[in-house]
């Protein structure tokens, strides 16, 4: 699915930044994880961690994730 829609990507940047979306909603897949319930949620996260300074991120994968 990745090959075909980076092509046309507009940049390497761009490219790139989809490909770790579609990684992503892969490993969603994979673990059995509600793609949209788990964006909701590690949007709201990150945010939080931001504020308090926090940089681990590890929770927030699919396979570790418990929404």
């Amino acid at each position: 699915m990745n090959r075909k829609n980076t092509l046309f990507s507009g940049s390497h940047e761009a490219a790139h930044a989809a490909a770790i979306f579609f990684s992503l909603m892969g490993c969603c897949r994979e673990n059995k994880v509600n793609p949209k319930l788990w964006m909701q949620d590690v949007l709201i996260r990150v945010q939080e961690n931001e504020r308090e300074k926090k940089n681990d991120y590890a929770d927030l994968l699919p396979f570790n994730w418990k929404g």
